[in-house]
């Protein structure tokens, strides 16, 4: 299944996930924060970005859905979005595409001063929604059928809402934890399947969510670097050497998003590019325990 689901996404990425991410690492350096207090008006506030949302699923309901579910700590939603052509499913069977599609998992706002990554997502369902509209010869136009109709797409827009919404009573831009003292990098052990009833409240839409559906790519968005990180960042079963099973695969999509906007990024396996380890990040649990053929951090 493992190999079925790698050699379909192959065939289907390029034409599709590259074009969507290219756009999010070009909307990276346009919004790009610059100074230690954000500017409101061009960025979202928390209250601004749940009505951003609310407003884009009414305006586009035959192919924007979100899920208010999953929920943090404190209880705030994580925003998980869903876009697809449900025009393209079973009457009978709910909003279930018929034909293949990749299935994929975007996550965004993993630090609560990440304000670019969150901002990135909603100029990301912007422009593609609008490009419904556009004709069909357009860049726009055809990405937006394009992508609409080859991938099933769901994105957690605030993953970490707590943590977005202790920085905004508090004017500390600098948190990089959940409202638990923790890192999101630190959330996702292998063995959290194990023990899910303790696990983080943060992590269950990424654990719940890969497991309702088999992913054939998973990207965790975060801002501060140019850099594509590929699994794995940490070490496991105590080795360094580990490498995941469709690494030439993602190097060459990383390569190719990385050199697609400019200045490119740097990219390669994580634990070269990091400082140090870092053992519990979402993109090395979607490689090595849910065998995600196409898993990386941008």
């Amino acid at each position: 299944m493992f190999l079925l689901r790698t050699r379909r996404a192959l065939i289907a990425l390029p034409a599709t996930l590259l074009a969507a991410l290219t756009i999010l690492c070009s909307i990276f350096g346009c919004l790009a924060l610059g100074k230690s207090q954000p500017d409101y008006s061009v960025y979202h506030n928390l209250s601004a970005v749940y009505a951003e949302i609310a407003s884009l699923a009414q305006t586009y309901p035959a192919y924007f859905q979100v899920d208010h579910r999953f929920k943090s700590h404190n209880g705030l939603s994580q925003l998980v979005v869903r876009l697809a052509n449900f025009s393209d499913s079973s009457p009978h069977a709910g909003p279930q595409p018929q034909n293949f599609k990749v299935r994929a998992l975007l996550s965004f706002g993993q630090r609560g001063g990440e304000l670019v990554t969150v901002e990135s997502a909603l100029h990301f369902l912007h422009r593609l929604l609008a490009g419904l509209t556009a004709p069909s010869h357009t860049f726009d136009g055809a990405l937006s059928r394009t992508l609409l109709s080859k991938v099933d797409l769901h994105l957690v827009v605030l993953a970490n809402p707590d943590g977005r919404n202790y920085v905004e009573r508090t004017g500390d831009y600098c948190f990089d934890r959940t409202t638990s003292g923790l890192s999101m990098d630190s959330l996702f052990g292998w063995d959290l399947d194990y023990r899910q009833m303790a696990a983080q409240a943060e992590t269950q839409v990424l654990l719940n969510l890969s497991q309702a559906q088999a992913l054939d790519a998973f990207v965790a968005f975060r801002s501060g670097v140019r850099e594509i990180h590929l699994p794995f960042a940490g070490a496991h079963s105590g080795r360094l050497d580990n490498k995941p099973a469709n690494l030439e695969a993602m190097t060459l999509l990383a390569k190719d998003v990385a050199r697609s906007v400019k200045p490119h990024f740097v990219y390669g396996q994580a634990h070269h590019l990091l400082p140090s380890l870092l053992n519990g990040t979402a993109f090395d649990f979607m490689a090595g325990v849910r065998k995600v053929p196409f898993s990386l951090s941008i």
